[in-house]
């Protein structure tokens, strides 16, 4: 295998990844907008712990991204 082939595979999984962080990113802030709007009035703990929840995610997912391709 050369070193283009190696350099184009890798380049070829990390825009599958990215491609996928980005849709969860939108889900998460779709879902999130959509949970902010129902509980406008109550359970503001269960807004908080989802976002920290999808920034601990995120962070993770990139952290993931960042160790599997070094």
């Amino acid at each position: 295998m050369t070193r283009f082939s190696t350099l184009l595979s890798i380049y070829n999984q990390l825009d599958t990844i990215y491609l996928g962080v980005i849709m969860v990113s939108v889900w998460a802030a779709g879902f999130g907008h959509l949970l902010d709007w129902m509980t406008q009035r109550h359970l503001h703990i269960l807004v908080s712990v989802f976002w920290g929840m999808v920034v601990m995610a995120y962070i993770g997912g990139m952290v993931y991204i960042g160790l599997s391709f070094k």
